[in-house]
């Protein structure tokens, strides 16, 4: 995912949590980032989408929600392999 993110945004400094990867980006290009990353879901098994203090949910499916992001991050969460 980091690559098509690469290829759309540029460099954007980014870190990984477990199954979440953690972007610096802020204001607009925070946003512009988390659009990609929902309009990207399914195709990238994306499965939550956090930025500015709130969070998008593939599976509840109810658009953008309060969140504890904090402002400066862009959270995105894939979904984990399955077990072989």
């Amino acid at each position: 995912m980091q690559e098509r993110l690469s290829a759309a945004f540029g460099d954007v400094p980014a870190s990984t949590d477990g199954s979440t990867l953690v972007l610096d980006a802020e204001g607009t290009r925070a946003w512009a980032v988390a659009q990609w990353a929902v309009a990207n879901a399914k195709a990238l098994s994306i499965t939550e989408v956090q930025a500015d203090g709130r969070s998008w949910s593939r599976q509840d499916r109810d658009g953008w929600q309060p969140s504890e992001v904090p402002t400066g991050q862009v959270r995105v969460t894939v979904a984990d392999a399955p077990a072989q």
